[in-house]
């Protein structure tokens, strides 16, 4: 897969990502364009994520696996969610 990104990046540019185990691979070539780049990336992502320290200059790691039937990533909705509202005006 290739992303294409914008020949100039402004000065206050940064990548959040959100990442879940199985898109692993695009979320990495994601950051890593990102970082070659110079703009600094954050992830969103679950404990499972090995690559996240690597590369990105801030990682939030969130519990998904609760021992159900089916596995949440509710927590990283909820996480983005408070985040996003302690931005505003």
């Amino acid at each position: 897969m290739q992303f294409k990104f914008w020949r100039t990046v402004a000065q206050d540019t940064c990548q959040a990502i959100f990442e879940a185990r199985r898109y692993c691979r695009q979320a990495l070539v994601l950051a890593r364009e990102a970082k070659a780049r110079g703009i600094p990336v954050t992830i969103f992502t679950d404990r499972f994520c090995t690559w996240g320290a690597d590369n990105a200059d801030e990682i939030f790691m969130v519990a998904t696996q609760f021992n159900q039937l089916w596995d949440s990533t509710a927590h990283l909705a909820l996480l983005g969610n408070l985040m996003i509202n302690d931005i505003g005006p």
